[in-house]
């Protein structure tokens, strides 16, 4: 029977991909982990980057960055945010349901999802992301390179949950919270719609009890 790992899988895929960018001068991955996080890293001679990282847990996202910039941001491809979709749908019922009666037992549930479905997910979303690059990558080079020149703020904001619930109290929050009326909030591990203020207390008290504080949040009409 196959044996099932995230770091093993995640890593065969990045490099049963990688020939299809190599006439840009990628050839070689470099490997970091940073806390919880794994991260490949692929560099060329022009100083040019691709960044890959994912969150050593089964449900974890693949984050993938041209010279820091999420390649969702560069553009819109229907094929990659259908595969995203289909990996939400497949973890956020079970970490929901961790998150609020903290069981393990929903991380091992989507373990069993991992192996059903999750992996052929990744490896569609990998294989997805460098026949983009391997057509596109210089178009979005340039353009991942214009906006870190231009953008003063990124579109999410990253916060502490400290500062979010500080941020809470004031009246401006407020009004644009009820104005917008929803607000996607990201940790390393999921993303959360919130459709209220009280919602999003429950969530950042629950997050807090995690031992979760780094996240990422943005309003949305």
């Amino acid at each position: 029977m196959r044996e099932f790992n995230l770091y093993e899988d995640i890593k065969s895929s990045i490099e049963e991909n990688l020939s299809l960018i190599k006439k840009y001068g990628f050839n070689e991955v470099q490997e970091e982990q940073i806390a919880y996080e794994y991260h490949f890293s692929i560099f060329n001679d022009l100083n040019e980057y691709i960044d890959i990282s994912f969150e050593a847990i089964s449900s974890s996202p693949i984050w993938i960055k041209i010279n820091n910039i999420h390649i969702e941001k560069l553009l819109k491809d229907e094929v990659l945010m259908k595969i995203d979709n289909d990996l939400n749908s497949l973890y956020k019922e079970n970490f929901d349901l961790y998150l609020k009666f903290d069981d393990t037992k929903y991380i091992g549930n989507n373990f069993e999802n991992y192996k059903k479905f999750g992996r052929e997910l990744n490896n569609k979303k990998l294989n997805r992301a460098f026949k983009i690059l391997e057509m596109k990558f210089r178009y979005l080079s340039q353009k991942s390179n214009d906006l870190n020149e231009q953008i003063e703020e990124p579109a999410l904001c990253s916060k502490k949950i400290s500062d979010l619930k500080k941020l809470m109290t004031s009246d401006n929050f407020i009004n644009d919270f009820k104005q917008a009326k929803k607000m996607i909030l990201e940790t390393d591990k999921c993303e959360i719609e919130i459709n209220s203020l009280d919602e999003l207390k429950d969530v950042l008290e629950s997050l807090s009890e995690q031992s979760i504080n780094n996240i990422e949040w943005e309003l949305k009409k």
